[in-house]
């Protein structure tokens, strides 16, 4: 993978991802929707407010009320405030510099995405990578959370998941020709506290930053340890080879560091809150108050869908979606958990062909010519399981499964997930040629 055509490939992403929404329409057009809460009725935001600058610090992402107080939403996003108490200073109620940061914020992070993409891959492409990145920065999907204000915690989240992530892969391992390279524990240290660091960046830009370390150890067991799905789960039988064992207990002393950080770390979050949880009434969120199981899990499962189809086909996006607008699936009659049953479906399939076993190869050159095309098989099945990481992982916190959000469906939690698609999207034609060659058919997903 050449550097010169990577770097090429990284200015224009950024060019296009910030020429995209360079019009007067988006950049002086007025606050809208939650910019009232975050911007203009906020008293974190205002320096001639007495007490403000404290406040910042002790008050949720709308400046209202105290993090600790039962009426709280619970959003502590002390370094996106921060930004939008820069923009004030400087333009106070003028929307054009605040909508000017988060279009050059647009364009750093589809930069960055270019080089995600690159280092999420077993063979490396600036090609694949380049295009991936103009995908994402091109993306419909993003116009919530650049052309509103408030959607710039959605971009500072990326941006510093994106450099977490970057500043990890760059000391676990070093890309030679045509493999990776794994490097020393020093390096390996110096990585985890800069991914460490970025995640605490990126939690108080939006919670969803949490997940970084999630993404990193995922990288860690595909490209830099060079595992297989079924090596991660496999890889403490004593019948597994000595190297994949010693790979496999070094990942997981790494993965366990990393596991007990983040933990502490979510914790330390949590503890802000002052042992209090956000309340929530039925509009904002009407599976989350339904009493069936089985409805909540079928409209949460749902809204799984649309969030794939918003990324798929942007037809039909809306910076927010609640009260009765997509209504709760009360029973397997009502159509929609046919979809449900299809993305359920397409997902154990495709667990099936990640799990499944390569095949043999012997020593004449048919076999050593299908000994190869099993080997790309097996690096396709593992950037194939980033590919999925990149859109499952940052989304996680949006999927009512740990904590219960206060939205049904937004388009501005889809921000980084889209990259996992746009990478699936650009790779496909290579995916196709490799299953092709290998006579397999291919996955759902």
């Amino acid at each position: 993978m050449g550097r010169l055509n990577l770097a090429l490939g990284v200015v224009l992403v950024g060019v296009a991802g910030g020429l995209l929404f360079w019009d007067d329409e988006t950049l002086h057009g007025p606050f809208l929707l939650d910019d009232r809460g975050t911007v203009t009725e906020n008293p974190c935001v205002k320096p001639e407010i007495p007490g403000s600058w404290e406040r910042l610090w002790t008050h949720d992402y709308w400046g209202q009320d105290a993090l600790v107080s039962p009426r709280s939403h619970k959003s502590y996003r002390p370094v996106t405030t921060l930004t939008l108490r820069w923009n004030y200073t400087y333009h106070k109620l003028d929307t054009f510099g605040y909508r000017v940061v988060n279009v050059v914020l647009h364009a750093i992070v589809s930069m960055l995405t270019v080089l995600c993409l690159a280092r999420s891959q077993v063979k490396g492409s600036a090609t694949l990578a380049t295009a991936g990145g103009l995908v994402f920065a091109l993306h419909p999907v993003h116009a919530e959370a650049v052309s509103n204000v408030t959607g710039r915690a959605e971009l500072l989240c990326a941006l510093f998941y994106c450099a977490g992530f970057i500043f990890f892969t760059l000391g676990h391992a070093r890309r030679t020709s045509d493999t990776w390279e794994p490097r020393g524990l020093t390096m390996n240290m110096i990585a985890y506290l800069f991914a460490m660091g970025f995640t605490v960046l990126a939690i108080f830009s939006k919670e969803t930053g949490i997940t970084l370390p999630v993404l990193c150890v995922i990288w860690d067991a595909l490209i830099a340890s060079g595992m297989s799905a079924q090596d991660v789960l496999h890889g403490w039988r004593a019948s597994h080879p000595p190297d994949k064992r010693a790979r496999w207990r070094r990942w997981v002393l790494k993965t366990a560091i990393m596991g007990a950080s983040t933990l502490a770390l979510g914790l330390y979050r949590i503890s802000l809150n002052g042992g209090t949880s956000a309340i929530f009434i039925e509009e904002q969120n009407p599976a989350a108050k339904a009493e069936s199981v089985v409805v909540r899990s079928l409209s949460y499962s749902w809204i799984y869908v649309r969030n794939l189809g918003n990324l798929v086909v942007p037809v039909q996006l809306c910076p927010d979606w609640s009260g009765g607008a997509i209504p709760n699936v009360l029973s397997f009659q009502d159509w929609r958990a046919w979809g449900v049953l299809a993305l359920y479906s397409s997902l154990v399939k495709w667990l099936a062909w990640v799990l499944q076993s390569p095949g043999k190869a012997g020593g004449d050159d048919d076999d050593k010519s299908r000994k190869y095309t099993l080997q790309q098989v097996e690096a396709l099945k593992r950037d194939q399981v980033m590919m999925v990481a990149w859109m499952v992982v940052p989304f996680f916190m949006s999927m009512n499964l740990v904590t219960v959000v206060g939205f049904v469906l937004a388009d501005r939690v889809l921000y980084l997930s889209a990259l996992g698609w746009c990478m699936y999207l650009v790779s496909l034609p290579r995916t196709l040629a490799t299953l092709a060659a290998a006579r397999a058919l291919p996955p759902l997903l």
